[in-house]
């Protein structure tokens, strides 16, 4: 059994334990998931229905993140530190790649008519090629269900803390979380750096050999540090998220302490316990869920597909950087080495 079979068993689990979960203790999980379906129909359904091209839920899935914080700011009742820096996050994300999105839909740089080399990847590899209207919808609204049940976890829990103190727990998360946005910002700076010099290079006359292969900077370390950055930015809150999971108190979600008999108290105490644990588990899927989605569902390997056929010298990159997201350490050491070496010859 594979990485890629485990993540996604976590992440199926993960939805029927959320939808459980929040169903039977989050107030307003219903006018929440509602919304959020609402803009996927809205943003992504009807358009890919229209179009048969699936970028539009790259259009939708951000601006879901917004509708998170937002919603979380409006609805919560934490302490209102704890509210403008958990929803500050998620409105920074979701509007830097929705507003991303958005240019290149605009500057009609993604066309109505061709899809993404990532969703021609996950077209083909349906069984048969037998894709339709169908397999489209049911792809999108699993993005829609991402937002509404896993990817929420985080937010309501931080949102709901009344803690006026923060725990270095809290402080270190949030440490990495701007680390994690400066990483994958830095990825994406070096890649369109080389892009436009190899596009001079190649523009120019006395060049006889470039390379259509970025591994410069942090793409020396792993194949693709942008989406190890937005791995890591998602960790981050989950780490940020710990110290309220903890903490978390019996009024909580309509858990009340009004009770008559210690029978009854213990069962209280081992319902606390579960909803604990299952609030812990979904915490750990959204690092599951995103690593998947960046890795193997809609990210690297369908990424990768069109670059071993298309990029020459792709494959030797691969040989020569074998690590898709994570960086690979002996290469950090073995750089750091080399430029001790350089400086020492000097």
């Amino acid at each position: 059994m594979n990485l890629e079979v485990v993540l996604s068993f976590i992440v199926n689990i993960a939805i029927i334990v959320s939808i459980v979960l929040l169903y039977n203790s989050y107030p307003h999980f219903i006018l929440h998931t509602s919304i959020q379906i609402v803009w996927f129909l809205v943003v992504a359904c009807l358009p890919a229905a229209f179009t048969s091209v699936m970028w539009w839920v790259d259009l939708a899935w951000p601006f879901g993140l917004v509708i998170i914080g937002v919603f979380n700011f409006l609805y919560s009742d934490g302490n209102i530190t704890r509210k403008y820096l958990i929803c500050g996050c998620y409105i920074f994300q979701g509007l830097r790649m929705g507003l991303g999105a958005l240019y290149m839909i605009l500057s009609g740089k993604w066309k109505s008519c061709v899809d993404l080399p990532r969703y021609q990847r996950l077209k083909l590899e349906q069984k048969g090629g037998n894709w339709n209207f169908m397999h489209m919808q049911k792809e999108i609204l699993l993005q829609a269900f991402a937002n509404a049940l896993i990817l929420l976890i985080p937010a309501i829990l931080i949102a709901n803390d009344s803690r006026v103190d923060f725990s270095l727990i809290e402080i270190f998360g949030y440490i990495l979380w701007i680390l994690s946005y400066i990483y994958e910002s830095v990825g994406d700076i070096q890649k369109e750096h080389f892009l436009i010099q190899n596009k001079k290079s190649i523009s120019n006359t006395t060049t006889t050999t470039t390379s259509d292969v970025c591994n410069i900077g942090l793409w020396n370390y792993s194949r693709h540090p942008n989406y190890f950055g937005e791995w890591m930015v998602w960790n981050s809150l989950i780490i940020v998220a710990l110290p309220s999971l903890f903490i978390y108190k019996f009024n909580h979600f309509d858990i009340k302490l009004e009770l008559e008999t210690e029978s009854e108290l213990h069962l209280q105490y081992l319902n606390l316990l579960i909803i604990k644990c299952c609030f812990g588990f979904l915490l750990l899927s959204v690092s599951a869920a995103m690593y998947y989605c960046l890795a193997y569902w809609t990210g690297a390997v369908p990424a990768e597909y069109y670059s071993l056929q298309n990029r020459k010298g792709y494959q030797k990159y691969c040989d020569n950087t074998p690590n898709m997201l994570i960086p690979t350490i002996s290469k950090i050491f073995h750089t750091n080495t080399n430029n001790i070496e350089i400086n020492k010859n000097k």
